[in-house]
């Protein structure tokens, strides 16, 4: 065996601990006199053979005078062992990022092998490598409250690759300075979007008026395995962010995701980030989503309506003109009343509820 000429064959991508273990079985010498003789205690030469014990320039002259090799040898070979670890981890981290989406929807270009894959990654998150990805947005997502309903299955992944896409797209807005009152008193105004049809209508009113206000709001496609319905964040101190995927392609969901959200910005700690499957059920809530609740069902129903709200399923005129004078279209008002018990999920109301389809990564009506 030949070390670059010297003795030994070079197998990158497995520990030194492989070569070294080689050297001593055709030397018949054992671990524990290795051990004594390189002056490292047996559970320290464990982690050297398996990989986990690093090599200093000290320990590889320890073990170049013992059994041979140069000590630029042994720094060499654990520092390629040490590179391929980590594209092996850069590797997996990109293999588990909805890529095919990703390139679908136009947020990267379709990498042609696993080598752009991780590039195309890491340039999408804008980070250098797996370890700043984990402290950034790994770490955001470790703290971010989620509301996900128990049927809904998170793909972690997917879900960083929304945050990442709808932070970006946010940051793109020309926002006003954020105005706490102002937001809250342009509110009321915003449910009588939901009055127009079209989302190629009344989303960019509602980007535009929210910026007006300083709040970034931006509508984008989720990538399958992120199961939110919306987020609320802030990007900055003061630099409050709402996203929303319209999940669930109906008006009453969109315009509750929305306020929900919107309540989040208004009652609720600034540091944190808030993702929400706004399906109603199977959700055990913090008093926080309940506060969101709450006051998003009073943005979208005001109080003198809400009292005169029936105690059983209403007749459709009924229904009709407590909409209207609510000021929200009719769906919404239906998925209020599901909400609230009066109407039943299954009900025939749901054809009054109107519904969204993306074409590509457009809000359309369907």
């Amino acid at each position: 065996m030949t070390v670059e000429g010297q003795g030994f064959a070079p197998r990158w991508a497995s520990p030194p601990g492989e070569t070294i273990r080689d050297v001593l079985e055709q030397r018949g010498l054992s671990q524990a006199a290795f051990a004594k003789a390189i002056g490292l205690p047996l559970p320290r030469l464990t982690g050297l053979l398996s990989g986990g014990e690093m090599i200093s320039i000290d320990l590889a002259r320890r073990i170049a005078d013992s059994i041979g090799g140069s000590v630029e040898f042994w720094l060499a070979r654990d520092g390629q062992y040490r590179e391929d670890l980590s594209r092996v981890e850069a590797d997996g981290w990109a293999q588990s990022m909805p890529t095919s989406q990703m390139a679908a929807f136009g947020w990267i270009h379709r990498p042609m092998d696993w080598k752009e894959q991780i590039t195309s990654c890491l340039g999408f998150f804008d980070v250098r490598d797996v370890t700043e990805w984990r402290n950034t947005y790994g770490m955001m997502l470790e703290r971010a409250r989620f509301r996900v309903s128990d049927r809904a299955r998170v793909d972690v992944s997917a879900t960083a690759v929304w945050l990442r896409k709808a932070e970006a797209d946010a940051r793109q807005l020309a926002c006003a300075p954020w105005d706490r009152g102002a937001f809250q008193g342009v509110l009321p105004e915003l449910r009588r979007l939901s009055l127009i049809s079209d989302p190629r209508k009344f989303v960019p009113r509602l980007v535009s008026d929210c910026a007006a206000v300083g709040v970034a709001v931006v509508v984008l496609r989720a990538p399958s395995g992120c199961p939110a319905s919306g987020v609320a964040r802030y990007l900055q101190p003061a630099r409050p962010h709402i996203a929303l995927s319209a999940r669930y392609l109906s008006d009453d969901h969109f315009w509750f995701s929305f306020f929900h959200e919107a309540a989040h910005l208004l009652l609720h700690d600034a540091q944190s980030v808030y993702v929400d499957d706004l399906d109603w059920r199977d959700v055990v809530m913090s008093s926080e989503e309940r506060e969101a609740d709450e006051l998003a069902t009073t943005l979208l129903v005001p109080t003198h309506v809400r009292e005169r709200l029936p105690r059983k399923r209403p007749t459709p005129a009924q229904l009709h003109k407590l909409a209207n004078d609510a000021g929200v279209s009719s769906g919404v008002l239906v998925g209020q009343l599901q909400h609230a018990g009066i109407v039943g999920f299954d009900s025939v109301f749901n054809r009054l509820k109107r519904r969204y389809r993306w074409e590509g990564t457009t809000l359309e009506r369907a």
